[in-house]
């Protein structure tokens, strides 16, 4: 064969059965064609490759060693191909639930609760998209949506299933070695930046430093990482500065102990989550939706919980060492 060419399929699948039934006449029998058929399709294929495939003694064929290599290949191509054609039905009845958040929600909040997800629906995939303000939402087609923009349309059902709170992180190494409770008037401390969309109108430094009374200051050390709140989270985790973030972007991290919470104080930032989905949803997709609605009440339950541990923790360490931290209003 001095081409790229390949040979008959129909003659590689007779030469397939041949090779694992050992029988041109049960070959036929399989294919639903005559033994002279079968015959005749392995000639075209033995002149077509230019080699002898068989070995014929008496009524018993023998692979020849060239028909051992090819007997290998074929066998593991058609069962290739078997495997694709059978698998085709189920591939296409699984349902896809495509879910669309904001990126870091996607990322620290949503991505480490799949395997839950998938345990609940195992038949089922997922997709995950990312969304950045109103506009690219309504653009999106979607089965479900963790948003902090309303969407409204008769297409939709939209439900408030809490309100966005922030407050400030680090790694435990950088509070404990800056010996802070809330947010420091040393210029040693660095703030960490995120420069979110105006139109949202989010909590910034200057807000949390009016919200404890203080004022703040220009001369803070500070870094900022334009609207990248996964890599400023990367900086507060490594133990760059101090981070003011969603509560439940950060839930995660706390829990593995990556970053904690500075204090149990808490900023508004005047938006909501909310669950949004199809109007026509299926049974899979108000499953995943009702196990998303419950884990995100979970979340900012501990965010209230994770508040008076903190109260009790900065007590009892003001307690047993009263110069320990300082408390900066």
């Amino acid at each position: 064969m001095k081409t790229n060419r390949l040979p008959s399929l129909i003659a590689l699948k007779a030469f397939e059965a041949v090779a694992r039934v050992g029988s041109m006449k049960d070959a036929a029998n399989e294919l639903y064609v005559t033994p002279g058929a079968i015959s005749q399709l392995i000639k075209k294929l033995e002149d077509e490759l230019d080699v002898k495939l068989f070995e014929r003694r008496n009524r018993d064929l023998e692979l020849t060693s060239e028909g051992k290599i090819l007997s290998e290949g074929t066998c593991e191509a058609f069962n290739i191909l078997s495997q694709t054609v059978h698998a085709i039905p189920s591939i296409l009845s699984q349902k896809t639930v495509v879910i669309t958040c904001e990126a870091s929600l996607a990322t620290n909040w949503l991505a480490p609760r799949l395997n839950a997800l998938f345990s609940l629906v195992p038949d089922s995939n997922i997709e995950i998209l990312v969304h950045h303000n109103s506009s690219e939402l309504q653009q999106q087609r979607f089965d479900i949506a963790i948003s902090n923009w309303e969407l409204k349309s008769s297409k939709f059902t939209a439900q408030c299933i809490g309100d966005e709170t922030f407050s400030v992180y680090g790694s435990p190494d950088y509070i404990d070695s800056h010996r802070v409770t809330e947010c420091s008037k040393e210029l040693n401390t660095t703030l960490l930046n995120v420069c979110f969309d105006n139109q949202c109108k989010l909590p910034t430094w200057r807000d949390w430093y009016s919200d404890i009374g203080s004022e703040f200051q220009l001369r803070h050390r500070q870094a900022t990482f334009g609207d990248q709140v996964d890599q400023a989270l990367m900086a507060a985790r490594c133990g760059a500065g101090l981070l003011l973030a969603p509560n439940a972007v950060m839930e995660n991290d706390v829990e593995r102990g990556l970053v904690k919470r500075l204090s149990n104080r808490n900023i508004n930032s005047n938006r909501h989550y909310w669950l949004i989905e199809q109007c026509t949803s299926d049974a899979t997709t108000s499953c995943i939706k009702n196990a998303l609605v419950k884990e995100v009440k979970q979340s900012l339950a501990l965010v209230e919980r994770s508040n008076a541990t903190i109260e009790n923790q900065n007590v009892i360490q003001l307690r047993s060492d009263p110069t320990a931290y300082t408390t900066l209003a």
